[in-house]
């Protein structure tokens, strides 16, 4: 069954990254079935969900994170699922690297900008740009 998904490469890949075949296929089926959504029973309060860090708990906070960034813990933070920072990876690293004189022909940004009336938000860009 494995390989019906997973090419020779895929592997080696999955278990060089410490997973295994077995749980990357398991997480392809969560996406096949779907993820149910949640009910919520009412929305969150302070003490209820939500707590208010007081100026000692972000300081604490602070020297905890550059305590793991310096142990090399840390290497990126993506916020939500990542799906924009996916999305947007090329355009991203492309404007991290603007100064670099060859980087207008990069593929993946070409390719990005041909394909802009592919994505689900093009309409509202367009608009907003020609207002």
């Amino acid at each position: 069954m494995i390989h019906t998904y997973l090419s020779k490469e895929d592997i080696h890949q999955i278990i060089t990254r410490g997973q295994t075949p077995e749980t990357i296929l398991s997480q392809i089926e969560i996406f096949k079935r779907g993820i149910p959504y949640t009910t919520l029973h009412r929305p969150c309060t302070v003490d209820d969900g939500i707590t208010v860090l007081q100026q000692s708990d972000i300081e604490a906070l602070e020297a905890l994170y550059a305590h793991t960034v310096s142990a090399g813990r840390v290497t990126k933070f993506v916020p939500a699922s990542g799906a924009a920072t996916r999305m947007f990876q090329a355009l991203i690293t492309y404007c991290e690297h603007k100064e670099v004189a060859d980087n207008k022909n990069d593929p993946d940004v070409l390719h990005f900008i041909n394909n802009l009336q592919r994505f689900a938000f093009y309409d509202d860009l367009q608009a907003a740009v020609q207002r």
